[in-house]
């Protein structure tokens, strides 16, 4: 036995359990975040239960949430804002910044770093989104599709 994990495990046994089984379920976390998917994929599974809640029979209760008014008060001086507005002034404009950040070090250091990867990605790129379009067009075209067409809005609605 190695005498250094001798004096840790006397160290763990000054420990409460619940410092103890703290240290247990730490390191699987730790591991989490050092991938680096793992950010993707959390907002991967809370995009989809928000839709999913969004989409189902309690879609009331998610509406109500997002009504729930939130603030911060310094002093005299107080932020007072909807949970919906909370999310879409402060919270969408630093997830468009990191996602930006992403794309920019992919271009610099990344696989788009190559001119050559770039061009193939450029036709890739064309090529996925001709499919969707040889579907979508007879459909719009089609007499059936015309009424129920809308004018895309450049600006919110609210």
């Amino acid at each position: 036995m190695n005498p250094d994990h001798l004096a840790h495990d006397e160290e763990l046994l000054d420990r409460s359990k619940a410092e103890r089984a703290g240290d247990r379920m730490l390191p699987p976390f730790q591991l989490f975040a050092k991938q680096q998917a793992s950010g993707s994929l959390v907002r991967l599974a809370c995009a989809v239960v928000a839709l999913a809640w969004a989409n189902s029979p309690w879609a009331s209760a998610y509406e109500q949430m997002l009504g729930v008014p939130l603030g911060i008060s310094i002093g005299e001086h107080t932020l007072a804002l909807a949970l919906r507005d909370w999310i879409n002034d402060g919270l969408m404009p630093i997830f468009f910044f990191g996602v930006g950040l992403e794309i920019k070090r992919e271009f610099l250091v990344g696989e788009l770093a190559d001119p050559r990867t770039e061009q193939t990605c450029g036709a890739d790129w064309d090529r996925h989104r001709s499919v969707p379009r040889m579907i979508a067009v007879p459909i719009v075209l089609s007499r059936s599709c015309r009424d129920l067409m809308g004018v895309p809005e450049l600006v919110s609605p609210e």
